[in-house]
């Protein structure tokens, strides 16, 4: 799965990123709602880091109401 779900929050759309200052690859997914400040728009005080992608997507459109 490519596909980003909404944000969970504010329903805006998620992008993902990339560590600029890592030596080795991390990845994250933030909201892109920074201008309405939603707690999911910064990735230092929500959300983890991945080595790839693919586990940045899937942690973030994991949902509690489903698991998945």
């Amino acid at each position: 799965m490519d596909e980003l779900k909404p944000c969970p929050f504010c329903g805006h759309t998620a992008h993902i990123a990339r560590l600029k200052w890592s030596a080795n690859p991390r990845y994250f997914v933030v909201c892109g709602n920074g201008k309405e400040h939603c707690i999911a728009s910064e990735h230092s005080t929500f959300g983890g880091f991945y080595v790839n992608k693919k586990d940045a997507i899937e942690a973030w459109n994991r949902r509690a109401d489903n698991g998945t």
